[in-house]
């Protein structure tokens, strides 16, 4: 691969290469091993361009957007009023049409007449043609196919628009607040140990020296793409499609931004607190010229509170212009303004041109643009899953039906909910019979849903007393990204028991709902079941008989059946509320236990109480309070401390071990409309 240094080749090659300087040959490339672009372009020049109305260019062609943004600055006019035609190729007589127009945008001066090129090829073109290669050539970015000639008509390769397009970045000033550059051109690209210098196309053994230099270069700006995922094809034709690609990623890593005020954010998401994006705010002329000294109001949702139902902000001093007013610099842009959303929620940041008489913001009747940061709920632990069955014993596995395990392990963030967090590495220790395995298995790389998985093999041997083994799998997460402070502390750890004994029953699961309502006739019908499981987790115990009582007057005598299960249903007359026990006599030595079933009413409707919150059966949505039973759904009315809420959140607050919430204030009650159910803070 080709490395940003001198080359150094043996006397006899640099012999020749003083003959065929211009056309050297690169040697076979290999792909690199990280071939991430390390030089994007922070902001975008074409969010929010209108569509181009191409009929030839469908809304989900690939290059859609690239095509409606070299459109919208003017660059191309398509081969029609209606057609683009993306798969044709590109003549030099319409590239130079194209470049000289995208080096006008990007603040590169072109000069008005560039005078004799010299060129007998050009003579029959248009005024516009011959006036645009000549500035081509004034750019030094082509001197033509010859001394004389510029060959118009013949196609630009790929190889070819990497160089042009190189040339071109190499004249214009990126998009910069003094130091900091948010734009870069091929110049800056740098070979360093951090940032090694490469591409993934493999097809580059044929390029020259320059190109080879021009298609790396560029594909670390994020400007060249290839024909596949390791291909660039540098001798094919370049397409309609494809240049407008290029293109379009040029003016990105430039100043030109659309007409009038922009915003943008160099970070709209991530995992936990953004606390330093940078807010981008640009005025253009209708010409696309950066203006100076321009008066631009920027505020942020977070800061003014939640809009009024008429648009206006929360609090009208919050959006005057003159609390807010900023101006742009000599480029047209303002970066004063950081961005900031705190964990697990967002900021819109505005930009708004108000005027001296204008002081209250109305998002319903003024133009502004906005941008929003949303913050997603970071990672702060593990949590570690198996297809071992739920109720196998200790996590034993029976080696005679299964011979691996696969564990997988889940991002969660502080309340255990699922985090879809890539790229976190997760390391492995495993320990066998007690032995640490060394060295250990490789590390692992969360998914796009925070997943990453883990296989581990079971014991093989013919001799079965060898074949019992306990495995200990250990996870530690780097969920900082710094592997010097992965630590213990945010390691899971599970053992596999593997086993060839045979099956016996050792467990049992025994249920009973958790309420019951009292009937007309002041009876309640309870039904109550037991499941016995072998040691790896089948059903177990058929034909063995259990007796089940409720309420201590009503018993039968039941048969396991082939599920492993058992059941028996009673009604019981109840004048007095409370709680009804369940219980099962002795199996093979294992004795279940079923929860007291609670005996309630209805709460009646109407009815309007403050009152701690004895019980909350989630899966019903339903709460008791005392032996009243208080039903829940998204036509009620949910208040917070003074503020409308979901359910969702109603039901996080009154859940959980302990509830956020042991009390509730039910405003008003209607079992079959809408009540009103408020809570504290």
């Amino acid at each position: 691969m080709f490395a940003k240094v001198n080359y150094r080749r043996t006397v006899a090659v640099l012999m020749a290469l003083t003959l065929v300087a211009s056309v050297l040959v690169a040697a076979p490339a290999a792909a690199a091993d990280d071939p991430a672009p390390d030089y994007t372009a922070t902001f975008d020049a074409c969010g929010g361009v209108p569509g181009s109305g191409f009929e030839d260019v469908p809304e989900g062609h690939a290059n859609a957007g690239d095509i409606d943004c070299i459109a919208y600055y003017g660059i191309t006019k398509g081969t029609s009023a209606t057609t683009y035609s993306p798969l044709m190729g590109v003549s030099r007589e319409h590239m130079a049409l194209f470049l000289t127009r995208l080096a006008g945008l990007v603040g590169i001066e072109v000069v008005a007449d560039p005078g004799n090129t010299g060129f007998t090829d050009i003579g029959d073109l248009s005024a516009e043609s011959q006036t645009a290669i000549g500035q081509l050539a004034d750019l030094g970015i082509t001197k033509g196919t010859s001394a004389t000639t510029y060959s118009p008509a013949s196609n630009v390769t790929r190889g070819q628009m990497a160089l042009f397009i190189s040339r071109l970045m190499d004249q214009m000033d990126p998009m910069a607040d003094g130091d900091l550059d948010y734009g870069h051109t091929p110049s800056d690209v740098e070979d360093t140990p951090d940032t090694p210098v490469g591409s993934p196309f493999t097809d580059l053994g044929s390029a020259t020296k320059s190109a080879y230099d021009a298609i790396t270069d560029l594909y670390e700006l994020g400007v060249a793409s290839g024909i596949s995922d390791t291909a660039y094809n540098p001798s094919a034709r370049i397409t309609r499609a494809a240049m407008a690609g290029f293109m379009a990623a040029v003016l990105d890593h430039s100043n030109a931004r659309p007409a009038g005020v922009t915003i943008q954010a160099s970070q709209t998401s991530g995992f936990g607190e953004i606390s330093d994006a940078v807010i981008a705010v640009s005025y253009r002329d209708d010409s696309f010229m950066p203006m100076e000294d321009v008066s631009i109001t920027i505020f942020d949702s977070e800061a003014v509170g939640e809009f009024t139902e008429d648009g206006t902000c929360a609090t009208a001093t919050d959006c005057d212009w003159s609390e807010n007013e900023s101006t742009t610099d000599e480029s047209g842009n303002n970066f004063d303004t950081t961005g900031v959303a705190e964990e697990g929620k967002t900021n819109t940041y505005y930009a708004w041109m108000g005027d001296d008489d204008t002081t209250e913001f109305d998002a319903d009747d003024v133009d502004y643009a906005s941008v929003t940061l949303s913050s997603t709920t970071d990672a702060t632990a593990i949590k570690v899953t198996t297809d071992i069955n739920e109720n196998a014993d200790e996590n034993t596995v029976n080696l005679d039906s299964d011979s691996s395990v696969t564990l997988t392990v889940q991002l969660v963030d502080d309340d255990e909910a699922d985090v879809a967090k890539s790229g976190v590495t997760i390391s492995v220790g495993l320990e066998q019979a007690t032995h640490e395995v060394y060295p250990g298995p490789d590390a692992l790389t969360t998914d796009d849903n925070g997943q990453a998985t883990f296989t581990i093999t079971g014991p093989e041997s013919t001799d079965e007393d060898d074949l019992d083994r306990e495995d200990t799998v250990t996870f530690t997460p780097d969920l900082d990204g710094d592997a010097a402070t992965a630590n213990a502390g945010d390691a899971e750890t599970l053992t596999i028991q593997w086993s060839d004994e045979a099956a016996a029953l050792v467990s049992s699961k025994a249920s009973a709902p958790g309420y019951a309502i009292v009937d007309d006739d002041n009876k309640v019908t309870i039904k109550a079941s037991v499941t016995y499981y072998d040691q790896y987790g089948n059903p177990a115990g058929k034909g063995e008989t259990v007796t089940i009582t409720i309420n201590s007057t009503n018993t039968a005598t039941k048969r396991v059946n082939s599920r492993g299960t058992a059941s028996y249903s009673a009604t019981v007359d109840d004048g007095t509320k409370g709680t009804i026990s369940v219980t099962f006599s002795e199996v093979s030595g294992e004795t279940a236990t079923a929860n007291d079933v609670y005996v309630v009413n209805h709460a009646p409707d109407d009815s309007s109480v403050s009152a701690k919150i004895d019980d909350v059966y989630e899966d019903d949505n339903r709460f008791r309070i005392g032996s009243d039973l208080y039903s829940y759904d998204s036509d009620d009315t949910f208040v917070q401390d003074g503020d409308l809420i979901s359910l969702d959140e109603f039901e996080d607050a009154i859940t959980g071990d302990p509830p956020a919430i042991s009390s509730v204030d039910i405003v008003s009650y209607d079992d079959d409309g809408s009540s009103i159910f408020s809570i504290g803070p």
